[in-house]
């Protein structure tokens, strides 16, 4: 919607499968299976139709993506503005914004699973700019 090249900001390998790789641009997430096509995971057509249909995930400005290592299921996407924590439980099919407790424009930067099966999650936090300059750590 905003004109933006393709500008990727992070890529990272599926951990279930070495040849699935995605990569996150300014505006949606892309997936491939042979490291030379890729295609685009944000939205699809259902039923072969002409309509396109989103599965949840923005990926506007996404700055960081990370799978939890002790299931592969599940992994965090972070990024600019109020898109600080989008959470996938379903190996990227569907995301859900997951951060009640955090403010407005406390962006995501970075994000590490810990515990005995990775149900702790600490977050790093913060944005600046036009007179914004929230910083922190959020903990699940």
């Amino acid at each position: 919607p905003y004109g933006w090249s393709m500008s990727f900001n992070w890529i990272a390998v599926d951990p279930a499968n070495a040849n699935r790789a995605y990569a996150g641009s300014n505006v949606s997430l892309y997936r491939t299976l042979n490291g030379t096509t890729w295609t685009d995971v944000s939205a699809y057509q259902p039923n072969g139709g002409t309509k396109w249909r989103g599965t949840g995930y923005s990926g506007l400005v996404c700055e960081n993506f990370e799978w939890n290592p002790w299931d592969k299921n599940i992994a965090i996407a972070q990024a600019m503005d109020d898109g600080k924590l989008l959470v996938t439980r379903d190996s990227l099919f569907t995301w859900q914004v997951h951060h009640k407790n955090i403010g407005w424009y406390e962006a995501g930067t970075d994000v590490s699973f810990t515990g005995s099966s990775g149900n702790t999650i600490y977050a790093a936090l913060g944005m600046q700019g036009e007179g914004i300059s929230k910083n922190g750590i959020a903990k699940s």
